[in-house]
């Protein structure tokens, strides 16, 4: 009973009590200061991974445009599927094919236990200037279409064009020279010059009129959009004009066969298989095909396939010639000389030549054309086949320029 009521004991109690009270308080502010660094600490991760995520997508943007050809093109394989640094974190990337060229990218980022996603739905469009518009002529002289042409879709040409046919243009019609219209033509969409306009006949003109320099009207044109000139306008007040601000545009690029180039695709026929001599034309058009010596094909011939058929020489297509492109490649046809078109068979391909292309009778081209002028006394009418950009062969003359659109993005 005395040890009971001795104070030095009960001050002990106290004192233990106090101690563990404190010790308990001391343990659960550890506990929670390191429970919220923890936190902190996953946060300050989540960040870093969000961030190394970003950039595994912009990268995979980036080279796609640069490499748009995943599938094939061996840089991917450094790139897919493997951790990549990035500052403190890393990323990995997937691509998944959804069809209709369109891509989705998987970016994941990581550092320590965090990761976080992102995926991204891109279309990938690949854009051969030269082959932009269905009809494309360049030309050191004036270029006059004498035949009747309906193209659904644009036109374009380097330099004078004078259209004197019962043209149809269900697309924008752009001339860097000067432009006459002596026919009945009727134009879709705008119609662009970067010389005079003179206008002769009883064109219907949907789009607007733009031109760098002067307009002649002697004509009864139907012009439905805005003229929009920096020069003069005769007659004078009869049409409400805009002046100024028309800009010049720059000529594209028109590809020359040179020898270098020749050899090139000589070359690759010859190690896949294809080299033809004699003019002999194979049926069946696959990767890259080369006929040294004109061809001309004449009565019922059948052709089809994809990839270029090259031919040094000029090109003659008489009679019921079919040319049938596979659904994911089109056929690109080269010619180092002159194409003359004669037929009443509906043909989807892509003709490209540094001469002139001549069309008598009627002929119905699901495809482009390229050349240095385009005449004939016969019907010509083009229309774009589908996807016509990215089912160009990787190898096809003239420069591609690849455009990335992001379509959604999910984080």
């Amino acid at each position: 009973m005395k040890y009971l009521n001795n104070k030095n004991g009960a001050a002990l109690v106290a004192v233990l009590f106090t101690a563990t009270i404190i010790s308990m308080i001391g343990i659960t502010f550890i506990s929670t200061s390191f429970r919220e660094y923890k936190i902190s600490h996953y946060e300050e991760q989540s960040i870093i991974a969000h961030y190394a995520a970003e950039g595994g997508l912009q990268k995979a943007l980036v080279t796609l445009k640069r490499y748009p050809d995943w599938k094939s093109n061996r840089y991917w394989d450094t790139l897919l599927g493997q951790d990549v640094p990035l500052g403190n974190g890393a990323y990995v990337l997937s691509l998944t094919d959804k069809g209709g060229n369109v891509v989705e990218i998987t970016s994941k980022g990581k550092i320590g236990s965090a990761v976080k996603i992102l995926k991204a739905d891109v279309k990938i469009t690949k854009i051969n200037k030269i082959f932009e518009n269905l009809l494309t002529i360049n030309s050191d002289s004036a270029v006059t279409l004498s035949s009747d042409i309906c193209v659904y879709g644009d036109m374009y040409s380097n330099t004078d064009i004078t259209i004197c046919s019962n043209t149809r243009i269900n697309g924008d019609a752009t001339c860097l020279g000067e432009t006459k219209l002596t026919g009945n033509q009727i134009i879709e969409g705008n119609l662009y010059s970067g010389g005079d306009i003179i206008i002769f006949g009883n064109q219907q003109i949907v789009g607007n009129i733009l031109g760098k320099s002067n307009l002649c009207i002697k004509g009864n044109p139907n012009i439905k959009g805005t003229i929009k000139i920096n020069g003069e306008i005769d007659p004078k007040g009869k049409y409400d004009v805009i002046y100024g601000g028309v800009g010049k545009r720059e000529p594209i690029q028109f590809p020359k066969l040179t020898e270098r180039l020749i050899e090139s695709y000589r070359n690759a026929a010859i190690q896949e298989g294809n080299y033809y001599e004699d003019g002999i034309l194979p049926n069946y058009i696959s990767g890259t095909s080369f006929v040294e010596g004109s061809i001309a094909l004449s009565e019922n011939n059948n052709i089809s396939g994809s990839g270029i058929l090259f031919i040094n020489g000029s090109l003659s297509i008489t009679g019921n010639t079919s040319i049938k492109s596979d659904k994911d490649e089109i056929i690109l046809i080269i010619a180092t000389g002159k194409i003359k078109i004669s037929g009443n068979k509906n043909s989807e391909c892509i003709f490209f030549t540094p001469n002139e292309l001549k069309v008598s009778e009627n002929v119905d081209l699901h495809g482009s054309i390229a050349a240095k002028n385009v005449t004939g006394n016969g019907k010509l009418t083009i229309r774009a086949p589908e996807n016509i950009h990215n089912r160009l062969p990787d190898n096809s003359i003239g420069d591609f320029e690849t455009y990335i659109d992001v379509i959604s993005l999910k984080y």
